[in-house]
């Protein structure tokens, strides 16, 4: 079942370009990863999603219900962090929460005590007294209390330090087995790779490609990092993609066999040879160089 459902999505801020033409669908249970660098249109998609703006042309249904008609049904099972989220500054952390449980009433909260212990805030001090990482860490508690069906974060990791990073990354692996749906914008490469099971790149507005995170990584080949005994005859290297030499050490991509690239480079004398799968981070960095 798809929980969020986006269709030939475009907007455009007078002549500047926000996003254009995105189709995507999200599945009920899955950690739907929104992969792009900053500029890319991630926060715009976010935006017309929640209905804080309005696309030129395109549909985006969320539950199955049409994201402008019915935004007020569908905030009611959202949970939303933004990338620089505002919090009211002379409030205490602890009373900003008690007054938005009046807009979300629930009598199925996750336990507030729960959620302080995982993110180790303290709910007692004056919201400008925090700094970036509890501000951000209040930010993720109030999305989460509430029991959302769907969490839409974006760029949620920013200002935490690695260690509560780790806490969230397992609280919200512990969210997918409740069945709560993960929406996750980031341009933190790792971080996706860890914990999403889809992804989507965007590249300048538009969607260059949807894929299971294993799928992404084993259609984009295998690197072959051989150091020959000596510097290698040109013809050795024929069909190959040279990534990089250096003099008798070649970094090769391998798309097709690795069987048969082993055995045409074996006929050369090899002083070490190093297979490895390509990370999220090189395929990345490949479809953003072209």
């Amino acid at each position: 079942m798809a929980i969020i459902e986006v269709k030939n999505l475009t907007k455009y801020y007078g002549r500047s370009r926000g996003v254009e033409d995105l189709s995507f669908e999200v599945r009920e249970g899955e950690i739907f990863g929104f992969l792009g660098p900053n500029g890319s249109g991630k926060t715009t998609t976010i935006r017309l999603m929640l209905d804080f703006i309005r696309p030129n042309k395109g549909e985006i249904k969320i539950f199955g219900f049409d994201a402008k008609d019915d935004a007020v049904a569908i905030h009611r099972q959202v949970g939303y962090v933004s990338s620089e989220p505002f919090l009211y500054p002379y409030m205490k952390g602890r009373d900003l929460l008690r007054w938005l449980k009046i807009f979300r009433p629930c009598s199925n909260d996750l336990p507030w005590a729960r959620l302080f212990e995982i993110f180790r805030f303290d709910p007692n001090r004056f919201i400008k007294n925090y700094s970036s990482g509890n501000r951000k860490k209040l930010a993720l508690i109030q999305a989460l209390i509430h029991r959302p069906r769907l969490l839409i974060l974006d760029e949620p990791t920013n200002g935490l330090d690695p260690i509560m990073k780790q806490n969230f990354y397992a609280l919200l692996r512990s969210l997918k087995r409740q069945g709560v749906t993960i929406f996750f914008s980031s341009h933190d490469l790792t971080e996706v790779q860890k914990i999403c099971d889809r992804a989507a790149v965007v590249k300048d507005g538009r969607i260059v490609a949807v894929e299971e995170i294993s799928e992404l990584i084993g259609k984009s080949g295998t690197y072959l990092d051989v150091a020959f005994q000596d510097a290698p005859p040109q013809e050795v290297l024929l069909g190959f993609d040279v990534v990089s030499r250096n003099g008798n050490i070649v970094r090769l991509k391998v798309t097709g066999s690795i069987n048969q690239a082993l055995q045409r480079i074996s006929q050369y004398p090899i002083a070490d040879i190093n297979i490895t799968k390509p990370t999220l981070e090189d395929i990345f960095l490949t479809w953003y160089k072209t």
